[in-house]
């Protein structure tokens, strides 16, 4: 029969000191309690996660010392956690120790730095502290960049991560009203992942949603339609019918047909984005650690529904039961999704 030895057996079998072994043992434990956190995340269990990133974390400090680019792993997966369940507060502090750690083992222009400095941007930006988050993303495409210049065998890598530190950098920007900048930055990234892959994927998708809500908060509609076109057609490639990412760019659709007053159109698109969220929320039902951002989400496309069913019966004449009956359906919806 065969045997199976567990790291720390092993480590003995070779003759490594007790220290050595209760070393190995934990690292053993740390990689377990990661993969499990990862699977948490995934599954949008987000409070039930922090225990096993938070295990992970020590595991790796008593493994590797407390600066080791390990530890710094570790720290930003606790953050990314964090940060889906909006507690903002104690996320900056573990990605500003994450980031010393990277600089002072890695040096300043390392690639890893550029991931650290692109999550302190999306942590900063969410806390509307947009001149900060824009300096990051700045500094990240930049060395991003650099990077894609001298390593021709992880070039393709290095654009990809260029392309979204520009994106993230051309959406502070826009929120920041510096148009001309934003766009310039949003074209820049487009340009990049085109000149590098031939084929539609997520990152194009996401890229082109954000271009598209920018020049439609310009006021520029129809160049905004032909980029959420162009989105979707590449979503509907690769994601599910049912992708909560297809209802995000449904419910943008929606938003800027009702700004030019095509209420028809915008109601299709808003019950196509509410009809997945409408299954996602039964599939949840009970579950616990759904984050900020997904709740938050849900509600606004619930609300967006409800205020397209009001538009159409005012366009519409006569009495519409089945308006009615929609109506109710999800606005229960949408304060089952307020109290949750």
């Amino acid at each position: 029969m065969a045997q199976f030895f567990s790291a720390a057996m092993l480590a003995l079998l070779i003759g490594l000191t007790p220290v050595q072994v209760l070393k190995a043992d934990r690292h053993e434990q740390g990689i377990m309690s990661n993969n499990r956190s990862v699977e948490l995340y995934r599954a949008g269990k987000f409070r039930e996660a922090i225990p096993f990133a938070k295990d992970a974390l020590s595991a790796a400090k008593i493994t590797h010392g407390n600066d080791h680019p390990s530890v710094a792993t570790e720290l930003d997966n606790l953050a990314r956690i964090y940060s889906a369940l909006g507690q903002h507060d104690d996320v900056m502090p573990l990605l500003g120790r994450a980031l010393k750690i990277r600089e002072a083992a890695l040096g300043a222009d390392h690639p890893d730095i550029a991931v650290s400095l692109n999550n302190m941007g999306e942590s900063l930006q969410q806390a509307e502290d947009y001149e900060a988050a824009e300096n990051a993303f700045r500094r990240s495409a930049h060395i991003f960049q650099n990077a894609s210049l001298v390593d021709e065998e992880t070039e393709g890598d290095f654009v990809r991560n260029e392309a979204i530190s520009l994106n993230n950098l051309a959406r502070v920007l826009s929120l920041q009203k510096k148009g001309g900048e934003a766009e310039a930055q949003f074209i820049k990234a487009l340009s990049v992942l085109q000149s590098e892959f031939f084929y539609e994927d997520e990152l194009m998708g996401i890229i082109r949603g954000n271009f598209a809500a920018h020049l439609a908060a310009e006021g520029r509609y129809d160049e905004a339609r032909n980029l959420y076109d162009k989105a979707l057609k590449g979503q509907r490639v690769y994601l599910p019918d049912d992708h909560p990412k297809l209802a995000h760019t449904y419910n943008n659709l929606a938003t800027l047909y009702r700004k030019q007053g095509l209420i028809e159109e915008a109601f299709a698109e808003i019950k196509k984005a509410s009809r997945i969220y409408e299954q996602r929320a039964l599939l949840s039902s009970g579950r616990t650690g759904v984050g900020a951002g997904e709740r938050d989400l849900r509600r606004l496309i619930f609300t967006n529904h409800i205020q397209g069913i009001f538009d159409v019966r005012n366009k519409r004449s006569g009495q519409n039961p089945a308006l009615t009956i929609e109506s109710l359906k999800i606005g229960q919806l949408a304060r089952a999704t307020s109290a949750g």
